[in-house]
């Protein structure tokens, strides 16, 4: 017979409910975030508007991204005219998560995010970060799912998609790359979970269709970088490019280490919280309150927890 949580769910780590990033970033950064979040899904609530716009605008920057690396013909792709493309591409998102017409400050919000997008990828273009590398794009947004565990200890399931994946001939591995849309860097990026497990996932060939070798390099690429400075903006002069753009982790912190060290011990511990069904001490960050999905049920002083 199958075990349950306190939700009446499988365990997270179980075949039934893979791992997912969202899962482990949601609990390390609150423990209550996690479980409201758990109580939404499993009663089919939707989340507020404002953390289901950012959601959106995640999802449209990765469409983006995918049919830029998938597409030849770049300048195109990043022309004045196509801005009109991108608007289309929020809008269509909108009415798919929303089920109605945006309002006049929907409309409003699509417009900025539209220009923001025209803006960023002519940017990346412009900048041409991945030109003259050597590397031959192998897969974007792959799915993959696989079992891993330390040596004589049980096995969980991991699942997500990968954003960006490119396999170096000359090197004979691959180089990885996630989107990120927000302005927010994760901290310490060798030892960043989602990097480790989307990792794992490539050098044990849990992709379809893309042979076991190898992450040479790990790493994000922060869009907003690729947007410039408006006028009177601080920190540089007006023109200038918000950042970098790539970052990437210590190669001598491997994804194994990443997944014995940091990603499994968490996932025992979230199925030791959802078997008792305590999740309280919440963030010590009061700065995570703001980004929080999960913020009106908190406020509310759900007596769940």
């Amino acid at each position: 017979m199958k075990r349950l949580n306190w939700l009446g769910l499988p365990f997270l780590g179980d075949e039934g409910r893979p791992v997912h990033q969202s899962d482990l970033n949601a609990f390390r950064r609150c423990p209550p975030q996690y479980a409201f979040s758990r109580v939404r899904e499993a009663t089919d609530n939707l989340p507020e508007k404002r953390t289901a716009l950012i959601a959106l605008k995640g999802r449209v920057y990765h469409q983006i991204m995918e049919d830029y690396l998938n597409y030849s013909d770049h300048d195109f792709l990043c022309a004045d005219e196509t801005e009109r493309g991108y608007k289309d591409a929020f809008e269509y998102f909108f009415k798919e998560d929303f089920k109605g017409e945006p309002t006049d400050e929907d409309l409003a919000w699509l417009e900025k995010e539209s220009a923001t997008a025209g803006r960023i990828m002519r940017g990346f273009h412009e900048r041409s970060v991945l030109d003259g590398m050597g590397i031959e794009l192998v897969a974007t947004e792959a799915e993959f799912r696989f079992r891993w565990g330390p040596r004589f200890k049980h096995k969980k399931w991991f699942a997500g998609r990968i954003d960006a994946l490119w396999y170096s001939p000359h090197l004979d591995g691959y180089i990885l790359r996630d989107f990120k849309s927000g302005t927010r860097l994760p901290g310490r990026l060798e030892w960043d979970l989602q990097l480790g497990v989307y990792s794992m996932a490539a050098e044990c060939g849990a992709i379809e269709d893309v042979p076991a070798k190898p992450v040479l390099s790990r790493g994000i690429i922060r869009l907003h970088d690729y947007d410039r400075r408006k006028v009177g903006s601080k920190n540089g002069a007006a023109g200038d490019y918000y950042g970098p753009g790539v970052y990437t982790a210590d190669p001598s912190i491997t994804p194994e280490m990443v997944m014995e060290h940091e990603v499994y011990p968490l996932v025992l511990e979230i199925r030791e919280r959802e078997r008792t069904g305590r999740f309280n001490g919440g963030t010590k960050d009061s700065t995570n309150c703001s980004w929080c999905s999960e913020i009106d049920a908190c406020k509310a002083r759900i007596s769940l927890l």
